[in-house]
């Protein structure tokens, strides 16, 4: 009796095991499986908050010119560096339109041109940023935004796109801080030069390369695409480049084993634009999923540990 009490046991705890092993290769396939897209959840940084604008919605436009007595926007504002900063979050830095301007308004999509997914209101005349959330990981975005007064919209910008970080990645180079400055010219009498577009052909490009401490970064390899132009920084973090063409680029920065990536958009009547990049290295980056799968894991390999040790010692 003793013996089929023991044999029962035995294969109770067999038949435990064997569900747990299960359920640990079922969550451990879900850290592989692809995320549904959709919508981002509104997120502002800076004075406006988050969640403060209401849901997103398909695009659609607001009340048409001919019932609305509000001023158009006088530009259209440039959307100047698109950075991954998760596996599921892209944030967009942007320039001010000019007045009248009450809000801004996004749209974005998963392909060029076809853009899906819409934030009627992203911030106020002071926005300067916006953190779209809720994307596919390793993913590209394409995005535009305009301005709006009221209920009268303003015309889009060009179109910027940007990529979503992995979910699990080593040797990481996070770019933790960006700043584009656009430099104007000075006449002889020390005073800024009226704007104009620039004689030579594109942009005069300096990168500054600093650490977290905002001590500079010697020999860092940055990389400026499309056609791609390559420069090693100097004592001061320092490189230069030349005849950079007007739109969008993808900006590498390389240093040892680690590198990251940033898109930027340069456009204007100006001839140098000074671009300032903080970096941080990281040996591994996990997304939130993806550390969750993890916790899951590692409780299930502890309760089973636990388990063997447990049949044991009655055996």
């Amino acid at each position: 009796m003793d013996n089929c009490i023991l044999r029962i046991g035995y294969l109770s705890s067999k038949l435990k095991l064997k569900a747990l092993v299960l359920f640990i290769i079922v969550f451990a396939a879900s850290l592989t499986a692809p995320f549904k897209l959709v919508y981002a959840v509104p997120y502002g940084d800076g004075n406006y908050g988050a969640n403060l604008y209401g849901e997103d919605f398909p695009a659609s436009s607001p009340a048409s010119a001919q019932t609305c007595s509000d001023s158009v926007p006088k530009s259209a504002p440039a959307i100047t560096l698109v950075s991954g900063k998760s596996s599921t979050e892209i944030k967009l830095t942007f320039t001010h339109a000019t007045d009248p301007v009450t809000y801004y308004a996004l749209e974005y999509g998963p392909e060029s041109q076809k853009y899906i997914y819409s934030a009627a209101n992203i911030g106020n005349h002071d926005a300067t940023t916006y953190t779209v959330q809720k994307l596919s990981p390793n993913s590209t975005y394409y995005f535009r935004l305009r301005a709006g007064n009221g209920c009268m919209p303003g015309e889009w910008s060009a179109e910027v796109s940007g990529k979503t970080l992995g979910r699990f990645s080593t040797k990481t180079l996070d770019l933790t801080n960006t700043t584009i400055t656009p430099v104007e010219t000075a006449t002889s009498s020390g005073k800024p030069a009226p704007v104009a577009t620039p004689v030579s052909p594109g942009y005069d490009v300096d990168v500054t390369v600093v650490n977290t401490k905002n001590e500079p970064v010697l020999g860092a390899k940055v990389t400026i695409h499309s056609d791609p132009q390559e420069a090693t920084t100097n004592q001061d973090g320092v490189v230069h480049f030349k005849g950079v063409a007007e739109g969008s680029h993808t900006l590498l920065i390389a240093y040892g084993d680690y590198s990251g990536e940033e898109s930027i958009f340069l456009n204007g009547q100006v001839k140098i634009f000074k671009i300032t990049v903080t970096v941080e290295e990281k040996n591994v980056v996990f997304s939130k999923p993806a550390l969750s799968v993890i916790a899951v894991l590692m409780g299930a390999v502890i309760l089973l540990t636990a388990i063997i040790f447990i049949r044991r010692k009655r055996a």
